[in-house]
């Protein structure tokens, strides 16, 4: 009964679909402002009138859920010194731990014990104020490690395998603004560095370039999401598309929200070329995805506001839903924008699910 109670609840939080628009060549559109009235409303009573129109003009797709348990190990990192997980890298030898909060890289070893701790003054000339992600390049053999800083020290630091310092990126997009967490995604791909944010004020959502004099270039304004390179191609999932409803704010701080609240629709996947974002499928909407994998044509997309992990495949409608995976543990309680971070692994997935500090090791056969 709980199984059936649990899965009713999943569909509902997941299944709100904003359209299926395959092969939009645009930029990212801006936020759709809706036209309903919540004058006299709390907030919460707003935001219930706003849901339900939602609900109404984008019908919920019906899908039949098939949860599979295919965890095959979990490997326990709840462990001290480790306080905050912001990104992690799994070997056949070691798992490698980027520490938000203590600001600096754990060593473990596959038993989840940690080995050695690398703090940046260990790197040479580098130093952590706020490290959010880092990307592992294997042709290269370096490091990309983003650090949001202070409001005018915001840079990408590359380092070897080792974590030995390279050099240092200094970003000035954005460099003015009050807010500390701008970018919390990073990859590389084809000689650029691209960061994006999960979740953040509108005036500073977006996906950077930097090329390799160091020139950024802002893709669009409205982005909030994550980057993942496959097949030799960027994938951009957005997972912050709202509606903006209710009253502007009238405000000093440049990086305030135009309207008072606005509510998340519409998770997306873009293939971001050279000059423009390709949107390939719309994907169900309120689901929160921290991160994606992509096998064959298979797309495993975790879900933070729900805890599950779906496989979907391309189809001529977009995405085809295929089956949820496993249940991690319920509903999150803190971190959603990126509680689970992936990895190809062992012909399966390494799943790092940031809140509970467990490796799981998926198990992808049929």
């Amino acid at each position: 009964m709980k199984k059936k109670i649990a899965l009713v609840l999943l569909i509902t939080i997941l299944l709100i679909s904003c359209g299926k628009n395959p092969g939009d060549q645009a930029a990212l559109d801006e936020f759709e402002v809706l036209d309903i009235n919540i004058n006299g409303l709390s907030e919460s009573e707003a935001s219930r009138k706003a849901s339900a129109y939602i609900s109404e003009k984008y019908p919920r797709d019906d899908y039949e859920f098939k949860e599979e348990n295919k965890i095959s190990k979990v490997i326990d990192i709840d462990v001290d010194p480790i306080k905050s997980i912001a990104g992690f890298r799994i070997t056949d030898q070691e798992i490698i731990i980027l520490d938000q909060e203590a600001k600096d890289i754990k060593i473990l070893d596959l038993q989840g014990q940690v080995l050695k701790t690398i703090a940046s003054e260990d790197m040479g000339s580098a130093y952590f104020s706020d490290p959010s992600a880092f990307y592992f390049d294997e042709e290269e053999g370096l490091y990309y490690i983003l650090d949001n800083g202070e409001i005018f020290d915001k840079k990408i630091i590359r380092a070897d395998e080792n974590f030995n310092f390279v050099d240092e990126i200094k970003l000035q997009t954005f460099k003015d603004k009050a807010s500390g967490r701008s970018f919390d995604s990073i990859v590389h791909y084809k000689d650029k560095i691209y960061i994006s944010t999960y979740s953040a004020s509108e005036s500073v959502m977006a996906i950077l370039s930097i090329d390799k004099d160091g020139k950024e270039k802002m893709y669009d304004q409205r982005f909030g999401g994550f980057l993942k390179v496959f097949d030799g191609k960027l994938y951009a999932v957005q997972t912050l598309k709202g509606f903006k409803y209710g009253k502007k704010i009238k405000s000093a701080y440049k990086n305030s929200r135009e309207f008072e609240t606005y509510g998340q629709c519409g998770d997306a996947i873009y293939l971001v070329e050279e000059d423009k974002m390709q949107k390939l499928y719309d994907l169900p909407s309120s689901s929160s995805f921290t991160d994606l994998v992509k096998k064959g044509d298979s797309y495993y997309l975790s879900s933070g506001s729900t805890s599950y992990l779906h496989e979907f495949k391309s189809s001529t409608e977009g995405l085809e839903y295929i089956r949820s995976l496993t249940d991690f543990l319920g509903i999150p309680k803190k971190n959603i924008d990126k509680r689970f971070l992936m990895q190809d692994y062992e012909g399966g997935l390494a799943l790092c699910d940031s809140e509970m500090k467990k490796i799981y090791i998926i198990d992808l056969a049929e």
